[in-house]
């Protein structure tokens, strides 16, 4: 649709019932203006202005918010006890689910760091084989468990040291 400054509105017109009906033959020739729907507005109208006026108090607003209000009030109503009954037992069920929530993964820490431990000391005892004590009965044994210095290390001792 297309606004033209001799129609403004044209369904705002028809709308408001201020149109008249030279206004509306005009509107029918426009072209940027749908006859089919124009007619329908120009129907609805005279048949709305057959209905007689609806009469509202002027205290909807209040009455509806009251309603509203006191279906609130219904559905949430419950004795006094009952929330005493709620917060005696469930504030403890909560607090004791924490609690036990947080020894479990205290339990599940320790656990993990004892089998760390554990795989550790199994990892340097399979490292460091001692021979049994029956090798060590035997002084050939404990002789090539001691380390003596070769040869040449000695002097090469001596030259490093010296400046």
């Amino acid at each position: 649709m297309h606004s033209d400054p001799q129609i403004p509105d044209w369904m705002e017109r028809i709308h408001s019932g201020k149109a008249t009906p030279d206004e509306v033959d005009r509107l029918r020739r426009h072209p940027g203006v749908d006859p089919a729907q124009l007619d329908e507005e120009v129907r609805l109208n005279r048949l709305l202005e057959v209905l007689p006026p609806v009469s509202v108090p002027s205290n909807l607003a209040s009455r509806v918010l009251d309603a509203i209000h006191l279906e609130a009030r219904q559905t949430r109503r419950r004795p006094r006890w009952a929330g005493w009954i709620s917060r005696i037992v469930w504030r403890p069920a909560w607090a004791l689910l924490a609690v036990a929530c947080l020894a479990l993964v205290g339990w599940r820490i320790q656990s993990q760091q004892r089998t760390t431990l554990a795989r550790s000391v199994l990892i340097v005892s399979e490292a460091t084989a001692v021979p049994g004590v029956e090798a060590l009965v035997d002084f050939e044994a404990i002789q090539w468990l001691e380390s003596r210095p070769e040869p040449g290390d000695l002097e090469l001792m001596a030259a490093l040291s010296s400046p």
